[in-house]
């Protein structure tokens, strides 16, 4: 593909901002749709409704920003016309709307490219883990934990509950340290925010196939903002903390490495010294940009945010909620309704 890539912009939030500033500064992009309440963008023809967005016959790609409720029907539908499809919110509010989108992958033109965000792979910090993780120097992975806390108030109409729309990332970060959670047990909130179907906290307990636990805490009342993943390896550990970027409370952005030194007996000293490494840096939504477009034209298969990935990690978050009997909201439908 020699033109430009043709975008449409599907929200007028600060997620879909982020994304028009990126593809402004890009000489093979140009945005020539925008839908959603009001134009805070300035690009384009601008559609109140995205569905006469997705249907213009000049587009080559979308970028969903819009409300968590409508992605499974308005990313189905721009699969079937054959779109490569960028969505920022999850797959599907229920199960049953997951099987939509996989049909309509399924129906797709050969090449057409479906990808999720998930832009926590694309932190400096995170990369530098992963290297330091695929290594032997640590050894293998025995225990994670993670908090993924902000203040917001949930609303199930434009995102999810803090599992869905904070702990389902953190979710899926651990299984690409640690592998696929084969087992879950989860309990959901909701004492906070007087909003019906949102979830405010949640906690997991998960293991996978090999044995490797794992715990999650997501939150929209952490008066300190906080992300934090602890890895704990075989022969030392791995802490990430903080964010940069987006999620401006999370700052600063540090990646904590541990290894013990070995006594006189041979056994591992406790309180090893750390190397403690700083980021300040974030090209995230960049990144994660640069790798669809890539995938767009052809010259490379995706790594993060395939159909596949976000399906599972939605399903395992579909899981935790239902596991939960306390727990019973209208968002969370099973596909047999």
């Amino acid at each position: 593909m020699t033109r430009k890539i043709r975008f449409g912009l599907i929200g007028t939030g600060a997620d879909a901002r982020q994304r028009a500033a990126v593809l402004h500064q890009r000489s093979d992009c140009e945005i020539v749709a925008t839908s959603g309440p009001g134009q805070s963008i300035k690009a384009g023809v601008h559609y109140e409704d995205a569905k006469g967005l997705v249907a213009r016959a000049d587009l080559d790609a979308v970028i969903y920003a819009g409300a968590s409720s409508d992605a499974a029907d308005i990313c189905a539908d721009a699969a079937r016309r054959g779109l490569h499809v960028l969505s920022l919110r999850p797959p599907a509010v229920s199960p049953g709307d997951m099987i939509t989108v996989r049909e309509a992958q399924r129906a797709a033109p050969m090449g057409k490219v479906l990808q999720y965000s998930f832009p926590l792979h694309y932190h400096a910090s995170v990369g530098v883990a992963k290297r330091l993780a695929r290594g032997e120097e640590l050894g293998s992975v025995l225990t994670m934990r993670g908090v993924y806390g902000v203040v917001i108030e949930p609303k199930l109409e434009a995102r999810g509950g803090a599992l869905l729309d904070r702990g389902m990332h953190m979710i899926d970060l651990m299984q690409a340290f640690g592998g696929r959670f084969v087992d879950a047990k989860g309990f959901v909130s909701q004492k906070a925010w007087d909003n019906p179907g949102a979830d405010d906290n949640a906690m997991a307990l998960m293991r996978t196939k090999d044995g490797v636990l794992a715990t999650v805490h997501a939150s929209t009342t952490s008066w300190r903002e906080t992300f934090r993943l602890e890895l704990g390896f075989s022969h030392g550990y791995l802490w990430l903390d903080g964010l940069v970027g987006g999620d401006g409370g999370l700052s600063p952005e540090m990646l904590i490495i541990g290894r013990p030194d070995v006594g006189e007996d041979g056994v591992p000293l406790a309180n090893p010294n750390e190397d403690i490494r700083e980021f300040t840096t974030d090209n995230a939504v960049a990144l994660e940009l640069a790798d669809f477009i890539h995938a767009v034209k052809g010259r490379g298969t995706q790594t993060v945010g395939t159909s596949l990935q976000a399906f599972d990690a939605l399903t395992l978050v579909h899981r935790l909620y239902g596991d939960d009997p306390t727990w019973s909201e209208p968002g969370m439908r099973t596909a047999a309704e």
